[in-house]
């Protein structure tokens, strides 16, 4: 009799100790997709300021080639549209709470 009540606390021991094991793993892996999403977030973001620098790149004339600073301006154009990029996706997101 002993035995069995021995048992069955050594049960709910193991059964509590697999279900703190598995809500930490559920937290490291929300942890992991957050990251991962803004990942992506910053991938669509460089890519749309590589597209700038794409237009740019193509052998067209548009009379920016014998601009001295024209390097710069597009430089930084092309930074701050994948910046803020960056921002609105994140507060369209957070404005749809689909992710804070």
């Amino acid at each position: 009799d002993s035995v069995l009540i021995e048992l069955t606390a050594t049960l709910r021991a193991v059964k509590s100790t697999e279900n703190v094991t598995q809500i930490r793993l559920d937290a490291m892996r929300n942890r992991v997709l957050r990251l991962e999403v803004y990942l992506n977030i910053a991938t669509v973001s460089i890519a749309s300021g590589g597209m700038i620098a794409a237009v740019f790149g193509m052998n067209l004339l548009s009379g920016l080639e014998e601009h001295p600073q024209a390097f710069w301006i597009v430089s930084g154009s092309a930074f701050l549209s994948a910046a803020l990029v960056y921002r609105i996706i994140l507060a369209f997101l957070g404005l749809k709470r689909i992710f804070r």
